[in-house]
C-alpha cells in the first residue's frame, strides 16, 4: 500500500532535455495493490521545456488493484507540461481484471496539464482485455484526456456512472475491431462516453466493433 503507486511510483523531471525518456514494463503481474491513486503504477512526468515520456507495456496482468481515494485503479499517468513535449502510453497484450477506482479510470487513467498548449497526450491499447473493472465516476475501464486508440480489445462487465467501459475527454477517440459486452453506466454511455467541449476539438471514430 502507498499514497501513490501501490507497487511502482515513477517520477520523471525533464528540463531543456534533448533525449526521449522511456519506461518499459513487460511480462509482469500486479495483484491486490492499493494506493490513493495508481493502485499498482503511478507515472508522473514534469516536463519544463523538455522532452516527454514514452511508457510501453506488453504481456502484463493487473488484477484486483485499487485506487482508494482517486484515479487509476491499476495505472495512473499524468503529465505536467510547460512548453514541453508530451506523454505516449502504449499497452499491448495485457489483461485488466477487477480493478477499481473511487473516482475515474477503474483500470487506466491518463491526464495532462499543458501550459501554453505545447504538451500532447496519446494513449493506445492493443489486444488488451478489460473485465469487471469499476470507477465510481468516469471510465469503468479507461478514462483518458486527449487521444486514445483502442484496437482488437475486449471490454466485459465494466461499470461507472459515465462511460461504463471508456470515457474520453476533449480529444480523439478511435476504436476498431473491439468487443463490448455487458458494460454499464448509471447515467450515460454504457460502453463509451466521449466528451468534447466547444472550442477544444475532437473526434469519435468506431469501426468493426461489436456492442
Amino acid at each position: 500500500n502507498a499514497n501513490s503507486g501501490g507497487a511502482i511510483y515513477n517520477y520523471i523531471y525533464t528540463e531543456n532535455g534533448t533525449g526521449a525518456l522511456t519506461t518499459t514494463m513487460d511480462n509482469n503481474s500486479f495483484t491486490d495493490n492499493n494506493a490513493n491513486s495508481g493502485g499498482a503504477i503511478y507515472n508522473y512526468i514534469y516536463s519544463y521545456q523538455g522532452t516527454g515520456l514514452t511508457v510501453t507495456g506488453s504481456n502484463n496482468s493487473f488484477t484486483g488493484n485499487n485506487a482508494t481515494s482517486g484515479n487509476g485503479g491499476a495505472i495512473y499517468n499524468y503529465i505536467y507540461s510547460y512548453q514541453g513535449t508530451g506523454l505516449t502510453v502504449t499497452m499491448d497484450n495485457s489483461t485488466f481484471t477487477g480493478n477499481n477506482a473511487t473516482v475515474a479510470g477503474g483500470a487506466v487513467y491518463t491526464d495532462i496539464y499543458s501550459s501554453q498548449g505545447t504538451g500532447t497526450l496519446t494513449a493506445a491499447m492493443n489486444n488488451c482485455t478489460f473485465t469487471g473493472n469499476n470507477a465510481a465516476f468516469t471510465g469503468g475501464a479507461i478514462c483518458t484526456v486527449r487521444t486514445l486508440t483502442v484496437h482488437n480489445s475486449s471490454f466485459a462487465g465494466n461499470s461507472a456512472n459515465y462511460g461504463g467501459a471508456i470515457y474520453n475527454d476533449d480529444g480523439m477517440l478511435a476504436v476498431s475491431n473491439s468487443t463490448f459486452t455487458g458494460n454499464s453506466a448509471s447515467y450515460n454511455g454504457g460502453a463509451i462516453y466521449s466528451y468534447i467541449e466547444q472550442g477544444d476539438g475532437g473526434t469519435l471514430k468506431v469501426d468493426n466493433s461489436t456492442f
